[in-house]
Parts: structure tokens; sequence; C-alpha cells
């Protein structure tokens, strides 16, 4: 029987040793979990491990030595659809890490495994008539710090080019539990004013967290997981399958994709510090357990997208036109060499790291305006966020809390239409007078949001 190439498993263990992988088949099915993805960019053409040449003389021409293997480092490239929570977390609740409960969350867990940080917001209904579009009554605004996000459910005023049950994502950047009622405020304005019970759901939080990415094996860790490729029919006889335990790992944000009637994805570079290959790589018989692939249907960009940008420290809610959407992660991944092994299994590897980069974001605007030429000029920092609007389950979102003019904006022609096309650089925002109770969410210079 010939092994299909498309079909493709995906699963990932959290270690609790870095480098160690669970004992056998039965431990990945006992905790194990399977992860949706893209079968064709899941790639394992590239993995090997090095082979050094022996050079030792020889005593004929054409005489020469066997390879002589060395470090077994493999890395290879994969993607992953982008999604909302798919269901509402209940009324003054916290979102739930459970999958089975939050049927989205697994996206999340991936993200935060390229930048360190992650947080499950809390859940409301705005209380009482007293909010404005920045500044929404809550029974109980403790369970919210500066930094958290909410998505806000218009149920009374919500203008009439919003479907029914559509929720706006806002950044809560001031929390009152002296007022009565609490109160929080939002970064940006509401397209309209929240009336009592309007519902203010709770939202996850993916951002950069540098504690966390300095060291893969650092307190609270570690942060590495075990990851098992499977290809083929899962059917396939023990000398036909193809499977790929890779120990040690950590993912890398390379891109992630936002084009015009297209779905949202991720795509990540996974360095691993050794593998088991397919003559040794465990088997666990996913189809005899009650285990099922985590991840959502992808959203679909353009319907219900919007983009806010205005100037820094501005709530307007002034939307934008954009033909093009196209970000630099700048968060990489660095493994630490050493020629010493952390374990038997981190071969030539000490832990994982990071180093500075640049975050980009290159948009198109249209219609044409010079406002982009004047405002490189005047150095006016600006605030972004890309959003795709949805019901309670089904948005996402990514902000950049404040960027400036990396380059002079330029001409770009979209069919037979000029526009502006300008390159911004993200930077940590500005700390807050207090310091925020989560410092790391609140200077991430780049965030998703998923409700």
């Amino acid at each position: 029987m010939s092994n299909i190439a498309p079909m493709s498993r995906l699963a990932r263990i959290a270690e609790t040793t870095q480098g160690t992988p669970p004992a056998d088949a039965a431990a990945w099915l006992a905790g194990g979990i399977l992860v949706h993805h893209l079968a064709e960019t899941l790639d394992m053409s590239g993995v090997e491990r090095s082979q050094l040449v022996d050079e030792r003389n020889q005593v004929r021409v054409f005489d020469n030595e066997r390879m002589v293997e060395g470090l077994d480092n493999p890395e290879f490239p994969f993607a992953i659809y982008g999604h909302g929570l798919g269901v509402a977390t209940a009324t003054e609740t916290q979102v739930s890490a459970d999958p089975t409960v939050t049927l989205g969350i697994e996206f999340f867990f991936e993200l935060e495994q390229a930048l360190g940080g992650l947080t499950r917001g809390f859940s409301a209904v705005t209380s009482g008539g007293s909010s404005t579009t920045t500044v929404v009554a809550v029974v109980d605004a403790s369970v919210y710090a500066p930094g958290d996000y909410v998505a806000v459910e218009l149920t009374t005023n919500l203008p009439s080019r919003y479907p029914a049950g559509t929720a706006f994502p806002r950044r809560i950047i001031a929390v009152d539990t002296v007022a009565d009622p609490d109160t929080i405020t939002l970064d940006q304005e509401l397209p309209g004013i929240p009336v009592d019970t309007d519902p203010v759901h709770a939202c996850v939080v993916v951002y950069v967290d540098q504690d966390v990415l300095c060291d893969s094996n650092g307190p609270g860790g570690p942060y590495t997981w075990t990851m098992l490729v499977q290809k083929g029919l899962p059917s396939s006889v023990a000398a036909r399958r193809e499977a790929w335990e890779f120990r040690g790992t950590v993912h890398e944000l390379q891109s992630f994709t936002l084009e015009r009637d297209g779905t949202l994805q991720f795509a990540f570079n996974l360095m691993a510090a050794s593998h088991a290959d397919p003559s040794t790589a465990p088997w666990p018989d996913w189809l005899g357990s009650s285990i099922t692939e985590q991840g959502l249907a992808p959203l679909a960009i353009g319907a219900l997208s919007e983009v806010w940008l205005v100037d820094d420290g501005s709530s307007t809610n002034t939307e934008v036109q954009i033909s093009s959407f196209e970000v630099e992660p700048g968060v990489p991944r660095n493994r630490v060499e050493t020629v010493t092994s952390a374990g038997s299994f981190m071969q030539g590897t000490a832990n994982y790291a990071t180093s500075p980069a640049d975050t980009t974001i290159t948009l198109s605007l249209t219609p044409f305006g010079i406002q982009q030429w004047t405002e490189q000029q005047a150095e006016t920092e600006k605030t972004l966020r890309w959003a795709r609007l949805g019901p309670a389950g089904s948005g996402f979102a990514v902000a950049f809390p404040r960027v400036s003019h990396m380059a002079t904006p330029k001409r770009n022609v979209n069919d037979a239409v000029s526009e502006s096309m300008v390159t911004f650089l993200a930077h940590e925002d500005v700390p807050l007078g207090t310091p925020a109770s989560n410092v790391e969410r609140w200077n991430s210079k780049i965030a998703f949001i998923g409700w």
C-alpha cells in the first residue's frame, strides 16, 4: 500500500524537563494534544542530522572514509489557521484553558509558544445607564487591569452597518473600582453607547514576554515542547510509518497572512534540540482514542475587517481603508549553541533565547493623501489595530500600541487608483504612571487578541 502524502498529523506535549520526550506512544495518548494545521506546510524534507567529513589520509586516489554523524538540531516549517475562541465565555467567568470548553484556545497557545506571554480575561456585563463610548460601567472591575482587552457587544445602540452580535475589541487603559458602579476606560471609542446589561466579552491576549523568550528553561519553565509529526495513512504497516519526534522545541513566528478574500494564516519555524526519525519515533494510535484535533475553521479577510489608525493617545474611532497589510513580526528565537549538551536530548544546545529585532507594518492606504508625509515629517506617533470583527467566539485582532514612521511614505498604485504606502516601526508602549500589574503585556510592541 502506498503512503498518501497529504495525510498529516501534528501533536505536541509540554515538557517537564527541557528536551525530555514522553516515554512512549501510550504517554502521547495520555497527554498529547493534536493540532489542526495546513498539511502542505508541514514539510519534513529538510529534517536531517549534520554529517561531518572524516579527512584521514588515503593511499588510493578515490578512496575515502564514511561520514561522521554530527549534531542533531533540526528545524522545519508549518502553518495554522487563525480564528476566535470558538465560544462565548459565560458572564463573570474567566476564559477557560480547557480546549473542550474554549474550543479555539489551542491556536492561542501556539502563538504563546512563539511570543512568550498569554492572559485569559474575564467576561462581564455593563451596569446601569452611566456608560459612555469610552468609559464603561461594569458590576465588578476588580478582575481587570490596564493592558487587558475586552470585546463589547452593543445590543441596542449598534450601527446598522454591523450584524447583530458584533463585538468590538478594546484595550483597557484605566480601571476604577472606587466609582459606583465600577468602570473601565477603553482606548478607542465604541461606535455606540452601551446600555444596561450589554455583554462585555472576555478576550485572550498573546503578547511578547521577554523574560520567557530570553530563557526557555528559566523560572516557571521549561517552556519547551516535544512535537510529533505523522505522515501518510494512520493504518500504515509498521515498516511504512512516517513519524518524527522532535525534542526540546520552540516556535518562531515567521509571518501571518492578511490578504483580501483570503484566510487568516500563521506560519512558524520550529527549532528542535534533537529528534527521533521514522526508524525509532513512536506511533500513537489516535484513531483508537477519544482525542480530537484542536483548531477551528479560519476567519476570512475583508468581511467585517477594520483598521484603527490614530495619533497615539487619541481615542477617536477613526477607521482607515487599506488595500494591503504586511507585518514582519520581529520576535526571533535563537538557539544558545554550546559545545556541551544540556541533557542527552539537548544536543549542543543550552536553551533558546531571543535578540533585538524590528517589528514593521506596511500599509497601503486608500485614497491617496498627503497626511502621511506631513505626519512623518512631524514625527507623529500613532496607534494601530487591525480587527476581524465578529460575535463572541469569532473575533480576532492584532494591535500595535505605539508606532512611528520608519521611512518616507511612498506612492502606490492599486489597479487604477493612487494610494499612500507607509511603513511603521512598532515600539513598546510608554510606561503607565502607575506600573501595570502585567508590565510585559502593557509594554508589548505587538499583541494578538481573540474573543
